[in-house]
């Protein structure tokens, strides 16, 4: 597997930022892959989650790591520093054993859910948006109902009539 290595994080102001840009109205989750910026992984680098990307950018949404493969993060990675360095949620298999010793370690791990309800909280997940033929086909179901409903009442209103008639005969 090759893995992008950015020697300086500030490379990541220049390269990203234009796609961060384009991507800023549209998504509230960022994925951090496997690369690595000032060799550093980048789901564990602070300069990048918390300085550059919610800091400058203004990222408020929920940072997710890429699926985990084998041990390449969590062997060579510390989810607590990933959790310090402003990481979200963690896509692995198994268990992953977070500190909770210090007033620090419950901060980020309350911080870490915030930023998860708060983009579950405002996740547009369906685009509701009625065409203009979507309406007319309404309105001719509309029409359509209606029209079986008389039907209906007309041949109810007139079997009662003939039973009225035979009745009187």
């Amino acid at each position: 597997m090759s893995t992008l290595e950015l020697k300086d994080p500030d490379i990541s102001r220049y390269t990203g930022e234009a796609s961060f840009e384009s991507m800023k109205a549209y998504s509230d989750v960022a994925i951090l892959v496997f690369g690595r910026a000032g060799g550093i992984w980048a789901g564990e680098s602070y300069a990048l989650l918390t300085n550059i990307l919610r800091g400058e950018w203004g990222f408020e949404g929920m940072t997710i790591t890429d699926a985990n493969e084998g041990d390449y993060m969590s062997a060579l990675n510390d989810v607590n520093a990933a959790v310090r360095a402003g990481q979200d949620l963690w896509l692995g298999m198994g268990t992953t054993k977070i500190s909770q010793d210090s007033d620090a370690d419950i901060y980020y791990l309350q911080r870490a859910a915030k930023n998860i309800l708060y983009t579950q909280a405002n996740a547009q997940l369906i685009e509701v948006s009625i065409r203009p033929w979507r309406t007319w086909l309404y309105v001719l179901d509309g029409v359509i109902v209606l029209g079986i409903l008389a039907c209906g009442y007309g041949l109810v209103k007139d079997f009662r009539r003939s039973k009225k008639q035979q009745a009187g005969k």
